[in-house]
C-alpha cells in the first residue's frame, strides 16, 4: 500500500491504485480443502493458509464495508470508496474463507466490479450477488448491497427483497441473501461434504432524527423485514427435510449447520447519553422510539427463533458473554470526525451472527472461542482511519470426519423439541447397524 503515496490529487490524499497495478498485487490462496482445484504442479506454487492448527478449520467473516456510490454523498458522506477496497482486498481478505458483506453497492459504478475481479484472484471462486435492478425503474434504482463470497463451491442462492424500506432507503433493494455452501470433509472431489446454510441480511437503518415519524417508521419497517426474514429462513431450511433441490441424497442433518448474519441495525446495548440527548434535541418525540427500542433485540430473537429460543443461539453472547460495540462511529475521513457531531458516545451493537440450531452437528459446527470482533484500521496513517464505520464479526468453523459405527445394536436418542424444519410425527432417531456395516442416521417424520 505504500504505493499510493507516490502520487497525490490537489487535496493532498492519495488516489487508488491503477486498476491494472492494484490487480498485480493481489495473491491468489487456496484452503487446504479446496487446493484439489489446482494442479498438483499449481499446488506447489500456491500459498495454502491454515486457520488455526488444523487443516480442516474454515473462517468466516460478516462485515458491512461502507461501500456506498459516490452519487450518494449528500445521504451518507463515506468518501474514499476505492482506496478502502483495496486496502481490505490487500491487507485482510486473505485472512478468511466466507465472506458475509453489506453494503456493497453497484449502481454504474466500476468499484464493485473492480472488488469482484479482484476477489476472484484471491480464490473466492464463488460468489452470491443479487442482480442489480433496472436503473430506469420508478422506485429502486440500485442493490441493497448484500453479497456473499466463498471459496468453496456456492450449490445454491437466493435473494429475498424485503417488501418496503422508507426514507432514501426505499430507493435500493435491500434484503437477504441465502447461500448453501457445499464444504468438502477433504480435498477430494470424492469426500464427503458438508453444508452451511448462510442468509446474510442488511435491514433498514435508522434516519432523519429530526423526523420522529421517519424515525419511528424505520423501526416498525425493520421489523417487519426481521419477520419476512424469518420466514425465509424457516423456508430455505424447510427444504432440506422434505430433499428439495441440491440437498436430495444429503438429508443426515449431522452434515448441516445454518448461520444468520449481517447488519440488522437493532442494538443490543442501551444507548449512550449522548445519543439519547441528540435525539431528543433533534426532536422530543423521539422519546417514543428510545422506549421501544430497548425491547427490539428481544423481538427480534424471538422472531428468528420462531418462539423455540434453544434453537438459535447469538455468537456475541455464547462466546464474548456480551455484545461487544459494532458500529465504531467514524467517517471514513479523518477530517470529518473533528466535527462535533462525531465527538458524541456511542453504545451501539448492529451486527450479528447467530447460528440456527437444525441437527445435532457431529460433523460441521462452531469453534468455541473462536469469534472475534475485526476493526480493520488503515495502513501507513491514510486519510481514512479504517476500511468502514462499522467492526467485523468472524468465527471459525470446524469440519469434522464422518463417523462410523460397528455394533449390532439399535440405537435410540431422544430429542427434546423439534426443529423447525417440520412437525415431527415421531420424535425419535433411529440408528440400526450390523456388526462390519454402516448405515446413515435418520429422522423419522
Amino acid at each position: 500500500m505504500g504505493s499510493y503515496l507516490s502520487t497525490k490529487n490537489k487535496r493532498g490524499v492519495p488516489p487508488p491504485l491503477p486498476f491494472k497495478d492494484f490487480l498485480s498485487q493481489v495473491h491468489l490462496h487456496m484452503h487446504p480443502l479446496n487446493k484439489h482445484l489446482l494442479t498438483p504442479e499449481s499446488q506447489a506454487l500456491v500459498p495454502i493458509v491454515k486457520r488455526g492448527e488444523d487443516s480442516q478449520t474454515i473462517r468466516m467473516l460478516t462485515f458491512n464495508m461502507c461501500l456506498v456510490p459516490v452519487c450518494f454523498s449528500p445521504l451518507v458522506y463515506a468518501p474514499y470508496q476505492a482506496q478502502r477496497m483495496q486496502e481490505f482486498v490487500l491487507h485482510y481478505a486473505q485472512n478468511y474463507d466466507i465472506l458475509c458483506l453489506q453494503e456493497v453497492i453497484g449502481l454504474l459504478w466500476e468499484v464493485k466490479d473492480q472488488f469482484l475481479t479482484a476477489m476472484r484472484k484471491a480464490g473466492f471462486f464463488y460468489v452470491a450477488d443479487p442482480k442489480r435492478p433496472d436503473i430506469f425503474s420508478d422506485q429502486e434504482v440500485c442493490e441493497g448491497g448484500v453479497i456473499i463470497f466463498s471459496r468453496f463451491e456456492i450449490v445454491e442462492w437466493e435473494f429475498l427483497p424485503f417488501s418496503y424500506s422508507v426514507d432514501a432507503e426505499g430507493h435500493s433493494v435491500i434484503g437477504s441473501v441465502y447461500a448453501c455452501v457445499k464444504v468438502p470433509e477433504k480435498a477430494d472431489t470424492q469426500a464427503p461434504s458438508r453444508f452451511m446454510h448462510l442468509f446474510n441480511v442488511h435491514t433498514m437503518s435508522n434516519s432523519s432524527f429530526s423526523d420522529p415519524f421517519i424515525v419511528y417508521e424505520s423501526m416498525i419497517c425493520r421489523q417487519q423485514q426481521i419477520t419476512e426474514l424469518a420466514q425465509f429462513v424457516k423456508a430455505k431450511l424447510g427444504e432440506i427435510s422434505t430433499k428439495h433441490s441440491c440437498f436430495l441424497g444429503h438429508e443426515d442433518l449431522a452434515n448441516h449447520m445454518a448461520i444468520i448474519c449481517g447488519d440488522f441495525n437493532v442494538n443490543a446495548l442501551e444507548e449512550s447519553e449522548d445519543v439519547k440527548a441528540m435525539l431528543l434535541k433533534a426532536h422530543p418525540e423521539n422519546i417514543k422510539f428510545l422506549e421501544e427500542a430497548k425491547l427490539e433485540y428481544a423481538q427480534m430473537v424471538e422472531k428468528l427463533s420462531h418462539s423455540i429460543p434453544s434453537s438459535l443461539v447469538d455468537m456475541s453472547q455464547a462466546q464474548l458473554g456480551g455484545h461487544p460495540r459494532t458500529f465504531i462511529h467514524i467517517n471514513t475521513c479523518r477530517e470529518m470526525n473533528k466535527r462535533e457531531e462525531y465527538q458524541i458516545e456511542v453504545n451501539q451493537c448492529y451486527d450479528y451472527i447467530f447460528e440456527k440450531k437444525i441437527g445435532d452437528h457431529k460433523n460441521i459446527s462452531v469453534k468455541p472461542n473462536t469469534m472475534k470482533i475485526e476493526r480493520f484500521d488503515s495502513h501507513d496513517h491514510h486519510p481514512w482511519p479504517a476500511v468502514s464505520d462499522h467492526c467485523g464479526l468472524s468465527i471459525d468453523i470446524k469440519i469434522k470426519p464422518t463417523q462410523t459405527y460397528h455394533s449390532d445394536e439399535v440405537v435410540t436418542i431422544r430429542t427434546k423439541e423439534a426443529t423447525t424444519l417440520g412437525p415431527l410425527e415421531e420424535d425419535t432417531i433411529s440408528l440400526s447397524t450390523t456388526s462390519g456395516s454402516v448405515r446413515t442416521l435418520q429422522r423419522h417424520y
